[in-house]
């Protein structure tokens, strides 16, 4: 047992037995000087703080907790000021101002930075004395902060239960005691408690509780953040959002605890509990061989189930399946259908894959004629009705559209082509030149080609330009992540 759950004890036995701390003796002059600074604050209010600061020099605590609330809320406030006048009450045993300092600290504001470690110190304090606030702050701290450092599920569900004791009809403490339950794995328990915060919720109250539920109903904590020893223990308990958070952890390009390894074992689990997020990824992971062997009998499979289970995501990659004949029998027909279903269920456009695939069914032709009708277009010479020969930016679609048709039934050289028109974007018709001179051309997409330079890999392929588009990619990811956040 921790010295925070011993804590947690002391309180459970001080609030039910409802003790109050004693309150010190006030000195009459003081308490004179204090009422007549209190009186004149609506219209002089720095004499009123004059006559405060004299009130709180006799030892009139009340005049020190006055002086740090305004402080600490006034226009000007001085946090730093507010809080030498809280701690001088709390020297003096007063609560109010125990909870203050902690609170302080806890939000921080535009003069001081948050310090969760000193609130925690000083609502600890604070719980020493029974006071309520201090014991529904930290459990707050442990059971739901967004910094999973400072959660403790054991004592924050202690001090839920000691309020929770005293206050059995407080939606809030009920609150409280849900996080803390979840916080501890205890999803049951969660439930029962925000089943009774809802039933004792108000009208405006009771759509945000429903919400936690339905949240602890599916075994996420709130907030939906945790270590990774909690996520470890809960996923070995077959916490689905734990396995897929770890999954999504260890498959991050950007983090230094990228292991694609760990990542599809835990893409793994979750997908034989039929999770389509987990059926996805790990269809990705197995089509590029991503932790473990390439197998895209495995990842037609996974792209098909997650699809059948409404991932809309999961459409333009079965289509892919079916036009190139990867792990399935080629079918045009279904690829057309899976494409056309993306494009009409998710906001990105599938217009020219659909097109393309509509020309290869009502023209058949072997992925080799493709890539050489590709070729041939790109040297054509001919004039067109205007007598000008046609310009790359003419040639692109048609170009691109044949290399895209060919590469996706695995001919690699038209994979290389498509990864290079991605990766060079607007120098692609010229980039052997010297000069930086720009074209017809797609526009760059460096993710689109790593992914074609990853199956070019797969084939035992290495093309020149892989790692530096790599580079590019992780660099294009990063900010697109960067531009999510704001």
């Amino acid at each position: 047992m921790n010295r925070y759950t011993t804590a947690a004890l002391i309180l459970l036995s001080g609030l039910l037995a409802g003790r109050v701390p004693a309150q010190p003796d006030i000195n009459q002059q003081a308490q004179n000087t204090y009422e007549r600074a209190m009186k004149v604050y609506a219209v002089d209010a720095q004499a009123s703080v004059d006559l405060l600061k004299q009130a709180a020099k006799k030892g009139h605590v009340e005049a020190m907790v006055r002086l740090g609330y305004i402080f600490q809320t006034g226009p000007n406030a001085k946090p730093k000021e507010a809080l030498s006048w809280y701690k001088k009450a709390a020297e003096a045993g007063h609560t109010a101002a125990i909870f203050e300092i902690g609170s302080i600290h806890e939000q921080g504001s535009k003069r001081m930075q948050p310090d969760r470690a000193e609130a925690i110190t000083w609502y600890q304090k604070g719980v020493s004395n029974n006071s309520v606030k201090c014991a529904e702050a930290l459990a707050g701290i442990y059971a739901s902060c967004d910094d999973p450092a400072f959660h403790d599920g054991e004592t924050a569900l202690y001090l839920a239960t000691a309020l929770c004791r005293k206050n059995p009809e407080d939606p809030a403490c009920l609150d409280l005691l849900a996080a803390a339950c979840a916080r501890n794995l205890d999803f049951p328990g969660a439930l029962r408690a925000a089943s009774q915060a809802v039933a004792l919720s108000n009208l405006e109250e009771a759509p945000r509780r429903r919400a936690l539920r339905e949240q602890y109903e599916q075994g996420i904590p709130h907030p939906p953040v945790a270590s990774d020893a909690w996520l470890l223990e809960a996923a070995e308990r077959e916490n689905t959002w734990a396995v897929l958070q770890l999954a999504d952890r260890y498959s991050d390009e950007l983090s230094e605890q990228f292991d694609p390894v760990t990542a599809r074992h835990w893409y793994e689990v979750a997908a034989q509990n039929g999770n389509p997020d987990a059926l996805l990824q790990l269809g990705f992971m197995a089509f590029y061989g991503e932790g473990g062997t390439l197998d895209m009998g495995k990842a037609c499979w996974c792209f098909s189930r997650a699809a059948e289970a409404g991932n809309a995501e999961a459409f333009a990659p079965l289509a892919r399946m079916y036009l190139g004949g990867k792990g399935t029998r080629q079918d045009l027909e279904k690829a057309l259908e899976w494409y056309q279903r993306a494009a009409d269920e998710t906001d990105r456009s599938y217009n020219t894959q659909v097109q393309a695939v509509k020309k290869l069914l009502r023209n058949p032709d072997t992925p080799e004629h493709l890539y050489q009708q590709a070729l041939r277009e790109i040297a054509d010479d001919a004039p067109t009705r205007s007598g000008k020969p046609k310009t790359y930016a003419m040639k692109t679609f048609e170009v691109a559209s044949l290399f895209w048709l060919a590469a996706e039934q695995d001919h690699p050289q038209a994979m290389k082509e498509i990864a290079d028109m991605y990766f060079y974007g607007k120098r692609y018709f010229v980039r052997e030149a010297e000069t930086d001179h720009t074209t017809g051309g797609l526009n760059s997409n460096y993710t689109k080609a790593w992914g074609y330079y990853r199956q070019l890999a797969g084939h035992g392929i290495t093309a020149p330009e892989m790692e530096t588009c790599r580079e590019l990619y992780l660099t294009a990811l990063e900010n697109r992540r960067k531009r999510a956040s704001k």
